[in-house]
């Protein structure tokens, strides 16, 4: 949710965050294969613009999702294995600490 705050409050810095998945990224030539011709006519473009469900709509709100990903680890065996790494590289460092000072 956070991901899409920032979407919507820094439209053109944070991309709009997609479920992993989701989409599929296209070249030009990919996107005029499937949608046709890349740009609108000036009819077109006013009749998006005039629409009536636009007029009046809140400019936040129709694309509000409550699934969010979460970038941690997800299973126990993730996770167990990197708390010990974290582990081994803690008794790593308070045994050069001895070392050095002894």
């Amino acid at each position: 949710m956070f991901a899409q705050w920032m979407h919507f409050a820094y439209p053109r810095e944070c991309p709009y965050p997609h479920i992993a998945g989701a989409t599929k990224q296209m070249n030009m030539f990919e996107w005029t294969h499937h949608r046709g011709n890349m740009s609108a006519t000036r009819e077109e473009m006013a009749g998006v613009a005039g629409h009536p469900a636009r007029k009046g709509a809140p400019l936040l709100g129709g694309r509000w999702i409550h699934e969010e990903e979460l970038l941690a680890p997800d299973s126990p065996v993730e996770l167990l294995a990197f708390q010990s790494v974290a582990a081994a590289a803690a008794l790593a460092g308070v045994m050069l600490g001895l070392i050095r000072r002894g």
